[in-house]
């Protein structure tokens, strides 16, 4: 056990200064979209990563999988791009537009009508 000596005393660290430049490294033109700004940080590269990813993972779950005759999984086909991003944009979305059911996101009653997400 540590013994706490008489009249010492803990002192805290003393920080290193933060020399680098705090904020965005790139300015976007003014009139940018958020889209644009989205681009920022989710590249191209990233884009084909996560989908190369996802595919990949889809096809070794798949193969490992015995399939009924009239399962879904029989109609699969590898995600495209395009396809990552709108899925991307509907869990960002589900995060501001909270329901209280996963299915009334594609609900088409009048109390709880989002057509973005159908």
């Amino acid at each position: 056990m540590l013994q706490h000596k008489k009249g010492s005393q803990d002192t805290p660290p003393t920080p290193a200064p933060f020399a680098e430049k705090a904020g965005p490294n790139i300015t976007p033109p003014i009139g940018t979209s958020p889209v644009d700004y989205l681009g920022l940080l989710l590249d191209d590269g990233l884009w084909a990563f996560l989908v190369e990813r996802t595919n990949a993972y889809a096809r070794r779950k798949l193969g490992s999988m015995q399939l009924q005759r009239r399962s879904l999984y029989r109609n699969w086909r590898d995600v495209t791009v395009e396809e990552m991003k709108g899925m991307v944009s509907v869990i960002l979305n589900m995060g501001i537009v909270q329901m209280t059911n996963l299915k009334d996101y594609w609900s088409t009653d009048d109390t709880c009508n989002f057509s973005f997400f159908r």
